[in-house]
């Protein structure tokens, strides 16, 4: 039997979340009832019903005067209306690691509704090469790191301080390190940070270790997206190189960007739990609960604003 799909204005929403990675994690895996590997899958078909009805909602809903509409999707994932205009950031239409069809011809649905699209790095749970394609076709401008997007047809290229101008907010990119890598070469990845007219503006991290952005490059946030658990092994318990743990690493972020609200991205993705790793809903409600800024984890398919 599957579990309800987790609602953020639920009075039971952390339980609900809690069911939810414990039903993914023991029915997903290798050999077991939903494994990733099999189609149809039970936990993808109820994932895309939110999403996709969520998506319909999104384009027709009005952003806020001079704030921004968020529409949280799978992983990463967020589209951004401000005005008329719909930007996605880390998009995939489906996680195609396992095979599955884009039965709900998500790829061209948001293709033929955004207008440009922006990706922080190729890494398959962040970067969908068909909807690359999609918006190719489309003339839709698709911008990554400069040193990753010639391996696209059309994609442009982008590094540190590159400004594309939407004329009523601007998007503006910084090369970063990977989450859990040594060097800044060790991934091509660019985070992004998104200012309204009015200067209202917030982060997109990705995968970025925002424990290790140069503090020249820096602004005070508003508002930021960060990736789950922890940004290195610096912060993770157990770990021989520990020095603190997760409220330390984002105590570090915060002292940067001073943002005044956090929202929680990754948690629950689809290939890491096939992998091994727990969803780490019951990680992002201990943060959600102790940081002193208000701090929030939305599901696939629910929009919240920003302003």
């Amino acid at each position: 039997m599957i579990v309800e799909f987790p609602n953020s204005q639920s009075k039971s929403y952390f339980n609900d979340l809690l069911k939810l990675g414990e039903y993914i994690e023991n029915t997903s895996r290798s050999g077991n009832e939903n494994d990733f590997i099999k189609w149809p899958n039970k936990i993808w078909k109820l994932y895309e019903k939110n999403m996709h009805l969520g998506f319909l909602s999104f384009i027709e809903t009005q952003a806020p005067n001079d704030g921004f509409l968020v529409l949280q999707w799978y992983n990463s994932g967020i589209f951004v209306k401000f005005g008329n205009k719909i930007v996605g950031f880390d998009i995939l239409p489906v996680p195609r690691y396992y095979g599955w069809p884009d039965e709900k011809e998500l790829t061209e649905l948001i293709a033929s509704n955004i207008v440009s699209l922006f990706i922080t790095h190729d890494h398959r749970d962040h970067c969908d090469p068909l909807l690359i394609k999609a918006c190719y076709d489309r003339h839709i401008p698709v911008y990554m790191h400069e040193k990753q997007a010639s391996d696209f047809t059309g994609v442009f290229p982008m590094g540190d301080d590159c400004t594309i101008n939407f004329g009523n907010f601007t998007v503006t990119s910084q090369k970063a390190c990977h989450v859990w890598r040594n060097n800044i070469s060790d991934v091509n990845l660019c985070y992004f940070t998104v200012s309204s007219a009015n200067d209202f503006n917030f982060v997109f991290f990705g995968d970025a270790d925002y424990t290790k952005v140069s503090r020249e490059l820096s602004k005070a946030a508003d508002l930021v997206f960060i990736t789950w658990r922890n940004p290195n092994s610096k912060y993770e318990d157990r770990n021989p190189d520990q020095i603190g743990n997760t409220f330390d690493a984002i105590k570090l972020m915060t002292y940067i960007f001073k943002p005044k609200r956090i929202v929680l991205e990754h948690y629950g993705e689809f290939d890491h739990i096939y992998k091994g790793f727990g969803a780490g809903f019951d990680h992002a409600i201990n943060l959600i609960n102790n940081l002193e800024i208000a701090t929030s984890i939305y599901m696939p398919g629910e929009q919240f604003a920003l302003i």
